[in-house]
């Protein structure tokens, strides 16, 4: 420490001081047996060792700092990338909601539209024939479908009693019941199917 420096800064100043006395006082040999002594040796080596010593502390502590700033550089390195991710996945979920928002609310657009023009295709005094016929000329409109036939409720079945873009000569039965066919099925399923090609 600075403090045993500075007592044997001091301790050699006073052996050196001594020896300069006794040489003037008593002569070259009594200065010379101070010398031999190795007082004054001992407290240079001694603050050699500590300033050695405090070289090596200062190292060590120089090394520790430079350690904990390459860790704290690698911590905020590494905070950075996981804040990014972070940014970039919370980015990609609105984004996906927002989507979703979107279309649903394009959904519930399509089918308010689409209650609408129903709505409006059943307006007035109609027969049950034209009546079919206007819902069917809307639902092909709406669903952009080629063509359809429109059944009621006739007892225990269903009775035909319009088409829409089917021609006179057809294989569409008159009448349905439940479970009969693929409309049949329809009918009991209580659920659509949607026939391809």
């Amino acid at each position: 420490s600075i403090q045993t420096i500075r007592q044997n800064v001091e301790f050699k100043f006073r052996e050196l001081a001594q020896t300069i006395e006794l040489r003037r006082e008593k002569g070259f040999n009594a200065a010379l047996e101070v010398v031999k002594s190795d007082r004054g040796k001992d407290a240079m080596d001694t603050i050699r060792n500590t300033i050695t010593q405090m070289q090596e502390e200062e190292r060590s502590e120089r090394t520790r700092r430079i350690e904990e700033m390459q860790s704290a550089y690698r911590t905020t390195i590494a905070s950075g990338i996981i804040a990014a991710l972070i940014g970039a996945t919370l980015a990609i979920i609105v984004a996906v909601m927002l989507s979703r928002n979107f279309k649903a609310r394009r959904e519930q657009e399509w089918l308010q539209a689409g209650q609408a023009g129903l709505t409006a295709a059943m307006l007035g005094d109609q027969r049950v024939e034209a009546l079919g016929e206007s819902i069917l000329k809307f639902l092909s409109d709406y669903f952009h479908a080629h063509a359809g036939a429109f059944f009621i409720k006739d007892g225990g079945r269903y009775r035909r009693v319009s088409t829409y873009g089917v021609p006179a000569v057809n294989t569409i039965p008159d009448y349905i019941t439940a479970g009969d066919g693929l409309l049949g099925q329809a009918i009991k399923d209580k659920k659509p199917f949607i026939i391809r090609d």
